[in-house]
């Protein structure tokens, strides 16, 4: 099934081993810090890249957008590929987590309203909500920088453990331990506001 307003590119197709012996070859060249190399990388895998994206969020995505990322995502973790698999096998992989922080992100967006339709918050119900969100981000400020910076890429941006981890170069483990942690001292700190 095409999609009308998906652009396609055409596509050149190369036998796989011409591919392969090129992309070894601009490998080669972009880990001797050729930003060109580096660049024909990502530009030969955009179709591919727009295609994952496409597939996974639809038509009405901000492709665009989302391609854009990707690349820059590449490029700016390009240093932490290791070529234990084909490059274009790690951008697709770049591709699929941008893919799922978008739908991550879409539900955020789409979650329940703070009022429901036909009851209004009062004053005191307002204060008292503001006075909680500012509760929880003075927690959050107060918090160490290595479980504050686990926490925000969690519950700010949606990343997962095994994202984080990769993120923050620690073990996933370490991520869960970190937000573990957070969350404690966080619903402590609110405890103690609620009860005081």
């Amino acid at each position: 099934m095409q999609r009308d307003d998906v652009a396609e590119q055409p596509v050149v197709e190369q036998p796989v081993e011409a591919q392969v012996i090129d992309e070894q070859r601009l490998l080669a060249l972009a880990r001797a810090g050729d930003p060109d190399a580096l660049g024909s990388l990502i530009d030969a895998q955009t179709a591919r890249v727009r295609g994952v994206l496409a597939q996974t969020l639809g038509a009405r995505a901000a492709l665009d957008d989302l391609v854009q990322e990707v690349k820059l995502k590449a490029v700016r973790g390009f240093q932490s590929f290791r070529g234990d698999a084909r490059f274009s096998t790690w951008l697709h992989r770049i591709a699929v987590n941008a893919a799922i922080s978008e739908m991550r992100r879409r539900r955020r967006e789409e979650a329940l309203p703070d009022e429901l339709p036909g009851r209004h918050a009062g004053p005191s119900v307002m204060a008292e909500r503001t006075e909680l969100r500012e509760r929880l981000a003075k927690a959050v400020s107060d918090l160490p920088p290595l479980m504050a910076e686990a926490f925000e890429l969690k519950y700010r941006r949606g990343l997962d453990s095994q994202q984080i981890g990769r993120q923050l170069q620690v073990p996933a483990a370490t991520v869960r331990t970190r937000i573990f942690h957070a969350r404690r001292r966080l619903r402590e700190a609110l405890d103690e506001h609620l009860s005081g």
